[in-house]
């Protein structure tokens, strides 16, 4: 046959691809005896993408694939701008042949990189649809490497059920958890420290930049700052807080009544601390709109930021006892009051001597009144009434910490995410590095 026959037949056997007839497509065929293996070499068309691409059933995409005998299925036909059989059979959620190329011919569901991989250009291409996203999850579609401009479009395009699936699926998915079962059962026992670095690693499987912030601030997508603030894995949280500040987003939070993202900024860290805001004028805007559960989240974020003051302080304590530095009398029963006031706290924390004189009548501290009601219970020896901590034992408080961090861990399969998030590892020493 000459080059011309053949390029004239194999447009034949595209035109039969597209009826989607396999009866028929196998008579033309056999009829003229054609080797579509030796006619995909010719033209620029791919007969699996063409058969795809017109949503033939898996039969004749089967029929093709072993006709053509393709060494595999992992591969694209433009690198810039295509994906993978796989990926485009997504795309057209055409999910039986997706089983097919996947169980029959190992077809790689992270197969690519960059432009072609299979959500890429399914986003892209803006034939997304959720039950595609629910097969890659089903198929082990790894979203680690989800570029910062896809995450920006979906910020931008407020798909914040997207993010949520693709984040609770990828953070604590069921790797992680099998893995700690695995090592639970095992008996390997882990510092306080090591469990830290191993949450930290966890949440850091999609980093979540400060462009990506700004994307949020911008937006005023708060959803989706909800979600990234509670998966976020970064040490340094400084530079969000500082766009925290300049976007204003406490104070519209408040205007707004935002319960859930005042909730995520509190439990972030330090963000309602005095460092980071004006703390007082949040409060007066919070109570200044009858909102006692805004109010009560302030507060709460408030003491909290001072317990952990009083631990380094309990801690540093509780060393100088043992060296004799603070008393004579180790057993101290009748210890001195020591000031923990807003005022005082930088100076407990950088261990110079406490001033008295430092304690100021209007201190935030002394104007919070924290009613039965309202159920606000901390564990933590504030006397807002007389604006100083009575520490009443140094050795049992410290003893109370370690405590906290006791044998707990996974004890039985029924575990969820938000189990994971607030368990307590165990812990060969509590302060070990």
């Amino acid at each position: 046959m000459t080059i011309t026959i053949i390029e004239d037949l194999k447009n034949d056997v595209i035109q039969h691809i597209k009826k989607r007839n396999l009866i028929d497509l196998k008579k033309f065929i056999v009829n003229y005896k054609i080797d579509l293996k030796e006619f995909e070499k010719y033209g620029k068309e791919d007969l699996l993408f063409l058969a795809i691409k017109y949503d033939n059933p898996k039969e004749v995409i089967n029929y093709i694939i072993e006709e053509c005998q393709y060494d595999e299925v992992n591969y694209t036909v433009n690198s810039n701008s295509s994906t993978s059989p796989l990926g485009l059979a997504i795309s057209r959620n055409n999910f039986k042949v997706a089983d097919l190329l996947c169980d029959k011919y190992n077809a790689d569901i992270n197969y690519g990189n960059d432009m072609n991989r299979c959500f890429t250009y399914i986003y892209k291409n803006n034939t997304f649809q959720p039950k595609q996203l629910n097969y890659l999850l089903k198929r082990g579609y790894n979203f680690c490497d989800l570029s910062e401009n896809i995450i920006k479009s979906m910020i931008s395009y407020y798909q914040n059920d997207i993010l949520k699936k693709i984040l609770n699926n990828t953070i604590y998915d069921n790797v992680f958890i099998i893995k700690l079962l695995q090592q639970r059962k095992n008996g390997q026992v882990f510092t306080l420290y090591q469990w830290k670095q191993i949450l930290k690693e966890e949440k850091q499987k999609i980093y979540i930049t400060d462009e990506i912030y700004e994307t949020v601030f911008n937006c005023q997508n708060w959803e989706a700052l909800n979600l990234f603030l509670s998966c976020e894995g970064r040490e340094q949280k400084v530079t969000i807080f500082d766009m925290i500040e300049e976007y204003e987003v406490m104070e519209k939070a408040i205007s707004n009544g935002d319960i859930k993202t005042i909730k995520a900024i509190s439990n972030f860290g330090y963000a309602l601390s005095y460092k980071c805001f004006n703390f007082e004028d949040l409060i007066i805007k919070s109570y200044s709109k009858n909102n006692n559960d805004i109010w009560k989240i302030l507060i709460k974020s408030s003491i909290l930021s001072f317990k952990e003051k009083e631990n380094k302080l309990m801690n540093n304590i509780n060393s100088n006892l043992k060296s004799d530095k603070i008393f004579s009398d180790h057993s101290y029963p009748h210890p001195p009051d020591l000031d923990l006031s807003l005022k005082n706290m930088n100076i407990i924390e950088g261990d110079i001597s406490i001033d008295y004189d430092y304690a100021e009548e209007n201190d935030i501290t002394n104007n919070i009144i924290l009613k039965d009601e309202d159920r606000i219970n901390y564990d933590i020896n504030l006397s807002l009434n007389d604006n100083f901590t009575n520490i009443i034992n140094g050795n049992d408080y410290i003893g109370k910490i370690k405590n906290d961090f006791n044998d707990a861990f996974i004890i039985n399969s029924n575990i969820n995410q938000d189990c994971i998030k607030d368990m307590i590892p165990i812990v060969g020493s509590a302060y070990s590095n």
